[in-house]
């Protein structure tokens, strides 16, 4: 199987004489969301060498593989004749998409992007914990993830507790990463800064006295390294 333009393996198809596989693109119209909102794939720019004036671009079907499965271990995949398509996935994580397109010799080439899905602003309350796990990338990424909640009561006592990833495998390389909590009424809670050498993790805690008004909270991580990617995982708790 050959390489397709974007470095992605390309079909071909000996017996029909046309073994020029088709040349796939793939973008999405957001590429962070909310779990269980839509997303627009699109695979519109794919074409087969020489056909590009055809209403089809000479592709003949597109297949929609989303990255993940259902209970039973069966890949959620779609096919279309249409170059875009609609999906929403049920749960957070990261998900890599991949667009497979054939020409009509059935060579084939295929393209991805990785969607990042996080949970809703979710109410929490005292008592309760709210998950933060939210790769960070470079370019259209940001180099920053940031984690919003509704408290829905009163606490007393909030307990954050997040590990930082840095980017770096060379020893002695570092990610800075900035660290803000805050809060409309109560402004800026937290600002910190905090250096990760290679790739270790960083553990970062944050363990306010009182935490009383209800509202909203959000909790920014940001890469000050313009190429560093920083992975963040932990939770935040109220008690």
């Amino acid at each position: 199987m050959g390489k397709g333009s974007d470095g992605s393996g390309g079909g071909n198809n000996t017996e029909s004489g046309d073994t020029v596989p088709p040349k796939a693109f793939l973008t999405a119209d957001k590429y962070k969301a909310i779990v269980g909102d839509p997303i627009t794939f699109d695979g519109n720019r794919s074409y087969d060498p020489g056909k590009e004036s055809n209403i089809t671009r000479g592709i003949m079907l597109y297949q929609w593989n989303f990255g993940y499965t259902d209970d039973d271990g069966t890949p959620i995949v779609e096919s279309t004749v249409n170059g875009t398509t609609i999906h929403s996935f049920p749960d957070r994580g990261d998900f890599t998409v991949t667009l497979t397109v054939f020409d009509d010799a059935e060579n084939e080439d295929s393209a991805q992007v990785t969607v990042i899905i996080v949970p809703p602003n979710e109410p929490i309350s005292t008592g309760s914990s709210i998950l933060i796990g939210d790769p960070v990338g470079p370019g259209i990424f940001g180099n920053s993830t940031e984690v919003t909640w509704n408290l829905t009561e009163g606490a007393t006592y909030m307990w954050l507790n997040i590990s930082v990833t840095g980017a770096y495998v060379r020893e002695g390389q570092s990610t800075t990463v900035e660290i803000v909590l805050e809060n409309p009424y109560l402004d800026v809670i937290k600002n910190q800064t905090v250096k990760v050498l290679g790739t270790e993790a960083v553990p970062w805690t944050f363990q306010p006295e009182e935490i009383s008004v209800e509202g909203r909270y959000t909790l920014t991580i940001h890469a000050v390294d313009g190429a560093a990617i920083v992975s963040v995982m932990g939770e935040a708790t109220y008690l």
